[in-house]
């Protein structure tokens, strides 16, 4: 019975009950949703019912958390992923929150203008 919450009215016992408050995380929107590939980029998950034992799932990584707020987690995206998109989640516990992507980009290193005729 760890889930059930006893109620006590008066010293007399009207049962127990499911508590309704295990209600999940929920991701509204990101501080970014891109970052080029080789950068350190903090990420700001902005939403609602965050814990400070929340943990982020980013893709298959799980990122250290820092708690701000009920409504805000933070977050380093590793300098060493590759390209891609990302599923980033947040779990109280077992319970999930929604899943919200984020883009990894290519980094452009160079242009030649090596062939091009001049126009």
């Amino acid at each position: 019975m760890s889930d059930l919450i006893y109620q006590n009215y008066n010293n007399r016992c009207q049962g127990w009950s499911k508590p309704s408050s295990l209600v999940g995380p929920r991701i509204d929107y990101l501080s970014g949703y891109s970052s080029p590939a080789g950068s350190t980029t903090v990420v700001s998950i902005n939403g609602i019912n965050f814990f400070s034992y929340s943990t982020v799932l980013f893709g298959v990584y799980n990122p250290t958390v820092y708690f701000i707020n009920s409504n805000q987690l933070q977050f380093y995206v590793p300098s060493t992923l590759n390209p891609g998109i990302y599923p980033i989640q947040v779990f109280n516990g077992s319970i999930p929150s929604n899943s919200v992507n984020y883009t990894i980009d290519t980094v452009l290193t160079s242009i030649s203008f090596e062939n091009i005729p001049a126009g």
